[in-house]
């Protein structure tokens, strides 16, 4: 859960099981909402990959 850096960008994971909707905001993308996906497994975790996301940018979930 969290972020994740690697070379190509960064990976988000959030555990939100009764939310209708997750994004992240954050310095990488100007602090405008970009929507993660729900994982279909029944944990209720949400994922998403952003290339423009590196280590030392701020970030927060939106979480609906």
């Amino acid at each position: 859960m969290g972020a994740h850096a690697i070379d190509r960008g960064t990976h988000f994971s959030v555990w939100a099981p009764n939310a209708r909707f997750v994004g992240v905001i954050g310095t990488f993308n100007g602090w405008q909402c970009q929507a993660l996906h729900r994982i279909d497994d029944g944990t209720g975790r949400w994922m998403g990959f952003f290339e423009n996301a590196r280590c030392g940018d701020f970030y927060k979930f939106r979480i609906h």
